[in-house]
C-alpha cells in the first residue's frame, strides 16, 4: 500500500482542495525501491544519492489517462520537475535529489490529484499511482501521509538509518558508519585489531566477507582507506554525523550499476541548504564520573580519568532563494583517555644479577638498558621478573570540516560541490612510558557534478570527484634515560624482547614510520532512461589511483634475548635491522575502468525483475621510480627479476552478471518474497600493496646477525648476513571474486512495524591472503603416507629464505539466517531488533593480516 490515506475535508467551497481519501482504498500507492547502492570505482552512478518516482494515472474507471499533467515540487527549494504522462498513463521522473515532495496531477475535467509531504530516500524508487475524479481543474484533492514500509522492488537489498536516527540514537564517539552494523548481516568483530595495515575504523563484516572487502562511499565519492577498510581518522572514527541526510547498506545481491565491492556497500548522503535557514548548536560530554573500574584497574587507586568533549554546529539555507544554497558543518572532537596497563618487568634483585637460585654478572653494556624497566609495584613471580602497573595517558583531537552547495541554473540543469576536510592527531604511550606513539590522519573529498534532465524520460549525469586518505604514524622517545640510547648511530631507541618481560617498543616500535597517502581522482557519466515498463541505466567510468607510501621495518634495530639471565649477560640471540641502502618509500600509480548497463523491468504490478551486467578492470600498478622487483617462479628462480610488470593482469575479462527477483503475492504492497544472485569482483588495488610493495630486494633488505654484541651488533653490518626476508605478491594471481545469493521475505506487521527473515550465503573464490613462509623445507614423504620434515631437510627453494607470499589461492562459505524487526511509535520511538545464526567456513580468514588477532601476532 502507498499512503496512509486520512480524510482531512468532505466537503469544500469551489476552488479549494477537498482533502480526503482517494476513492478504492487502494490507488494510490507508493512503493519505495532500494538503490543497491555498492561502490563501484569512483561511486558514480547517479541512483546512489539520487531517487526516481513513477507511477500510472487512471481515471474513475481504472483506464489509463494519457498527457496528465505532472508536477513534481521539493518543499526545500521549491525546484520543480514537470513532465507528462504517456499513452499507457504512465510517468517516471528520474534523478531526483532525497527529500520531500509535493507531486500533483492535472488533466482537463479531472480535479487536480496532490499527493503531499512524499519523502523520498537516497536510491529508492517511489511507485506513486492517481485516480483522477471527474471535476474541475481548478478543484483538488490533496492525500498526506508516509510512504510504505515494504519495498516491491527487485533491487531493494539492506536498510537505511534516517537522519533522526542517526542523531538520537546513541554512538560512541559519533562515528558515521558505528549504525549501520545494526543492520541484518551486517557485523562488528568485537575483538578485531584497529592498525594502518588492518584499518582504523569499524570492522563491519557483511554477509560472511571480509571487513576490508567493503564499500564506503559519501555522495557518491569512494573513501576507503589504503587497507581497503572503512575510512577512520586518528581517533578511529568518521566524524560529520550533523550533516548527513541518510545512511544507506546495501546488501548484495546489489545491481550491475555498483562495483568494487564482494560483501556490503555504506553510501550517506549528505544534507544540502533549502529556502529556509536552518542550523544547530550542540556539545556532548563524556566522563569518568560514573564509570566502573575494569579488569586491570587497582582497588586502592582512583579510577584513571577520562574525558571526551564532542562539540560543533551546522547552518545551511539560501545564498539566493529558490537558486542557489549552501550547507556547513563542523565538528570537533577532543579526548583524554588514561587506561591502566600492567606489563613484566625486572625486579631490584635482577637488576644485581640475583636471580632465584643463582648469580649472574651483569654486563657493563647492559647496565644503561636495564634503567628501561621501571621497577615493579605489584607481585613477583620468583623467576627475576614481577608485574607493574601504571596509569597510561592517551590524547585526541580533531577537527571536521564540510561545505557544500547546490546551484540550480534552469529547471533542467543542477550543478552541485562539496568538499570535505578533517585533521586528527593522537598520542599514547607505551607499557613503561619510553615511547609516544604518535598517529596523525588528514582527509579531503570533493564532489562536482552536473546533472542535465534532457526530457521527462532521460537524464545525464557527470561527476568528478578526489578522494585523498592519509595516515602516518612515527614514535617519538620521551624517556631521559632512553634518549641517549641507540643500536644505530643517528636513529633512537630500537627495540628490545626477552622471553618473560613485556617487550620494549614492541611491534608498533618495530613498524615505525609508516605513511600511507591513497589520492583518488574519479571521472564518470551516467545514463538514465525510461521507456513503458523498462527503467534502463547505463554508464562508464575511470579512476586513477595513487598510493604513495613510506613502510620502514625494525628501522632502528631489534635484539632478542631468550631469557632474562641472557639479558643481564648481554648474551643476544639476534639482532634485526634494515639493511644500508634499504628504502621502502613507494609511489604506485594504477587506473581503473568500468562500464555497465541496467535494466529495472516490472512486468507485472505484483512482478518485478532488476538484471544487468557489469564489466570492470584495472591495470597492472606500476612506481614512479621504477622500484619493482618480482619472483616469477618462486620455487626455482635463484633472484628477483627487477622491473614490471609487478604481476600478470587477471581483470581482463571481469564480466560480473547480476540478476534478482520480487513477487508482492497478496498485491497489498505488504508482502514480498524477494530472490537475487551475482557475482562481485573483489579487484587488486592498494590493499595488496602496502606490505608486499615495499619489502622486496634490492630495495628492501634485512639484515639479520645471529649472536650479536650488545648493543653494538649494528658495526658488524657488513659481515651480516643479509636475509632474503621476502614478501612479495604472487606474479600470476587469479581474479578475486565472491559469488553472493539471498531469499528473502518481507511482512508489515500493523501500521507501523516490519518484519524480515530469510536466507543468505556468499562463497569466496579465490580470495587474496598472506602465507607468512612461501618456502618451507621440503617433506619425505614416509611409506605410510606420512610427511617427514627431517631436521636438516633443504629448503624447496634454497637460494631464497623465509618467502612471505600474497596468494589468491584462499576460499570462503557463508551460509545463514537473518531476521530483522523495525517499529515506530507516535513518530517519536523507534526500535529495531537483529538476529542471526549462520556458518561460516574458510581457509584463511586475512587479508593482509589476520583480521581477528591480537596485536603481539600481527607482525
Amino acid at each position: 500500500m502507498g499512503f496512509e490515506k486520512r480524510l482531512l475535508r468532505t466537503a469544500h467551497p469551489a476552488g479549494q482542495p477537498d482533502r480526503r481519501a482517494i476513492p478504492g482504498g487502494g490507488s494510490m500507492n507508493l512503493v519505495s525501491r532500494s538503490a543497491l547502492a555498492a561502490l563501484s570505482f569512483s561511486l558514480q552512478v547517479l541512483a546512489q544519492i539520487s531517487g526516481n518516482i513513477n507511477g500510472l494515472v487512471t481515471d474513475p474507471a481504472g483506464a489509463p489517462v494519457p498527457g496528465a499533467g505532472i508536477v513534481i515540487q521539493s518543499l526545500q527549494t521549491m525546484a520543480e520537475r514537470r513532465l507528462s504522462t504517456n499513452d499507457q498513463g504512465r510517468y517516471f521522473a528520474a534523478a531526483l535529489q532525497p527529500g520531500r515532495y509535493r507531486v500533483s496531477v492535472s488533466h482537463r475535467g479531472f480535479r487536480t490529484e496532490v499527493a503531499d509531504a512524499v519523502e523520498l530516500g537516497s536510491g529508492r524508487f517511489l511507485d506513486l499511482n492517481f485516480q483522477l475524479t471527474v471535476g474541475a481543474v481548478e478543484e483538488s484533492i490533496t492525500v498526506e501521509g508516509t510512504a510504505a514500509l515494504v519495498d516491491t522492488s527487485a533491487g531493494a537489498w539492506g536498510g537505511a538509518i534516517s537522519q533522526s536516527q542517526l542523531l538520537q540514537l546513541p554512538s560512541n564517539g559519533r562515528d558515521l558508519f558505528e549504525l549501520a552494523s545494526q543492520q541484518p548481516g551486517a557485523n562488528v568483530a568485537a575483538n578485531s585489531v584497529r592498525s594502518m595495515n588492518a584499518g582504523l575504523g569499524a570492522r563491519i563484516s557483511v554477509n560472511g566477507m571480509r571487513s576490508n572487502q567493503n564499500g564506503f562511499q559519501i555522495d557518491g565519492i569512494r573513501i576507503n582507506e589504503a587497507s581497503g577498510a572503512a575510512p577512520a581518522s586518528a581517533a578511529g572514527v568518521l566524524l560529520g554525523l550533523e550533516g548527513i541526510a541518510e545512511l544507506r547498506i546495501v546488501t548484495n545481491p546489489f545491481s550491475a550499476e555498483y562495483g568494487r565491492a564482494a560483501g556490503g556497500v555504506f553510501t550517506t548522503v549528505t544534507r544540502s541548504g533549502s529556502n529556509a535557514f536552518h542550523g544547530s548548536l550542540y556539545e556532548y560530554l563524556r566522563n569518568s564520573a560514573m564509570d566502573a573500574r575494569n579488569f586491570f584497574d587497582a582497588g586502592d587507586q582512583p579510577i584513571p580519568p577520562f574525558r571526551r568533549n564532542q562539540f560543533g554546529g551546522m547552518l545551511a539555507g539560501p545564498v539566493k532563494r529558490n537558486r542557489l544554497f549552501f550547507a556547513s558543518n563542523y565538528e570537533g572532537f577532543r579526548d583524554s583517555l588514561t587506561q591502566t596497563s600492567r606489563a613484566v618487568t625486572l625486579t631490584a634483585a635482577a637488576r644485581e644479577g640475583r636471580l632465584p637460585g643463582r648469580q649472574v654478572a651483569v654486563a657493563e653494556s647492559v647496565k644503561p638498558f636495564l634503567g628501561l624497566y621501571p621497577l615493579p609495584n605489584g607481585r613477583e613471580f620468583g623467576d627475576g621478573t614481577a608485574e607493574y602497573a601504571a596509569p597510561i595517558p592517551s590524547r585526541t583531537n580533531e577537527n571536521y570540516f564540510s561545505q557544500k552547495a547546490d546551484l540550480y541554473a534552469a529547471r533542467q540543469l543542477r550543478f552541485f560541490g562539496r568538499y570535505t576536510w578533517d585533521t586528527g592527531n593522537r598520542t599514547a604511550a607505551d607499557p613503561f612510558q619510553i615511547w609516544d606513539f604518535a598517529s596523525e590522519s588528514e582527509y579531503q573529498f570533493l564532489h562536482t557534478g552536473a546533472q542535465w534532465v534532457a526530457s521527462p524520460r532521460t537524464v545525464h549525469e557527470f561527476r568528478a570527484g578526489f578522494s585523498r586518505v592519509l595516515n602516518y604514524e612515527l614514535a617519538h622517545v620521551v624517556k631521559p634515560a632512553a634518549q641517549a640510547l641507540s643500536f644505530i648511530p643517528g636513529l633512537p631507541l630500537g627495540a628490545i624482547e626477552v622471553t618473560g618481560l613485556t617487550e620494549i617498543g614492541g611491534i608498533t616500535q618495530r613498524i615505525q614510520p609508516r605513511r600511507y597517502v591513497v589520492n583518488d581522482y574519479q571521472f564518470n557519466y551516467t545514463w538514465s532512461h525510461h521507456a513503458g515498463r523498462h527503467h534502463v541505466t547505463a554508464g562508464s567510468g575511470f579512476d586513477r589511483v595513487q598510493l604513495n607510501q613510506v613502510s620502514d621495518n625494525v628501522r632502528s634495530g631489534f635484539y632478542r634475548f631468550t631469557s632474562v639471565a641472557n639479558l643481564l649477560q648481554g648474551t643476544a640471540r639476534l639482532f634485526e635491522a634494515m639493511a644500508p641502502g634499504s628504502d621502502s618509500a613507494r609511489g604506485w600509480r594504477q587506473n581503473l575502468f568500468f562500464a555497465f548497463i541496467q535494466d529495472e523491468f516490472r512486468p507485472l504490478s505484483r512482478l518485478s525483475f532488476s538484471a544487468g551486467i557489469r564489466y570492470e578492470t584495472y591495470s597492472t600498478p606500476t612506481e614512479v621510480n621504477g622500484k619493482i622487483a618480482t619472483l616469477r617462479d618462486p620455487l626455482r628462480d635463484s633472484g628477483v627479476t627487477l622491473g614490471g610488470p609487478l604481476y600478470e593482469n587477471p581483470s581482463r575479462a571481469n564480466f560480473a552478471p547480476r540478476l534478482a527477483v520480487a513477487w508482492n503475492p497478496t498485491g497489498d504492497g505488504r508482502t514480498v518474497i524477494r530472490a537475487g544472485g551475482g557475482i562481485f569482483f573483489d579487484l587488486l588495488s592498494t590493499r595488496e600493496l602496502i606490505v608486499a610493495g615495499t619489502r622486496m630486494p634490492p630495495f628492501f633488505r634485512r639484515a639479520q646477525i645471529t649472536n650479536p654484541a650488545f648493543p653494538s651488533g649494528f658495526s658488524n653490518i657488513a659481515g651480516a648476513v643479509i636475509a632474503e626476508s621476502i614478501d612479495t605478491f604472487d606474479y600470476r594471481p587469479s581474479q578475486p571474486y565472491a559469488a553472493q545469493f539471498q531469499v528473502f521475505v518481507e511482512r508489515q506487521m500493523g501500521p507501523t512495524a516490519v518484519l524480515r527473515a530469510g536466507y543468505a550465503g556468499s562463497r569466496g573464490i579465490h580470495l587474496p591472503g598472506q602465507m607468512s613462509n612461501f618456502n618451507i623445507a621440503a617433506p619425505v614423504i614416509l611409506a605410510d603416507g606420512r610427511p617427514y620434515f627431517a631436521p636438516d631437510a633443504p629448503l624447496r627453494n634454497p637460494a631464497l629464505g623465509q618467502l612471505g607470499m600474497r596468494l589468491t589461492n584462499f576460499d570462503s562459505n557463508y551460509h545463514g539466517l537473518q531476521i530483522g524487526a523495525n517499529a515506530s511509535w507516535r513518530a517519536r520511538f523507534h526500535g529495531q531488533l537483529k538476529y542471526a545464526v549462520g556458518k561460516s567456513i574458510d581457509n584463511n580468514s586475512r587479508a593482509i593480516f589476520n583480521e581477528f588477532l591480537t596485536p603481539d601476532r600481527m607482525a
